[in-house]
């Protein structure tokens, strides 16, 4: 007989003995829990890969965090040189803090034009 073929009412029908109705109940109970196992592991699986996709993300916007810092920098040291070069009052990073990248870069490009003007008189 291929049992595996039979669901376990059909089971019960076609194997009336007491014996094999323990033993359906038994492989029924065991066929309930590994389901219950699977669906449970692959929930686990689920939010283990929830989790790395999050931890993926977060240190991805880290490093582009730190790329933009760092190029931020760059173009706040260039100022205070630029700055310092013109014989102007040099501006400290809590005075440039609340500027956009683009205006840092607006602001540097400006002292350039009067660098070069002034290399030019």
């Amino acid at each position: 007989m291929r049992a595996h073929e039979f669901d376990e009412k059909r089971l019960r029908e076609l194997l009336p003995a007491i014996e094999f109705q323990q033993a359906i109940a038994t492989v029924a109970t065991i066929s309930e829990k590994t389901e219950d196992r699977s669906m449970y592991d692959q929930r686990e699986k689920a939010l283990r890969d929830h989790e790395w996709r999050l931890a993926a993300a977060r240190e991805e916007g880290e490093k582009i965090g730190e790329a933009r810092g760092e190029a931020r920098g760059v173009v706040l040291g260039r100022i205070q040189i630029l700055q310092g070069i013109l014989s102007m009052t040099v501006s400290s990073e809590d005075a440039l803090r609340d500027a956009t990248t683009e205006q840092l870069i607006e602001i540097e490009a400006d002292l350039q034009r009067i660098a070069r003007a002034r290399g030019q008189a």
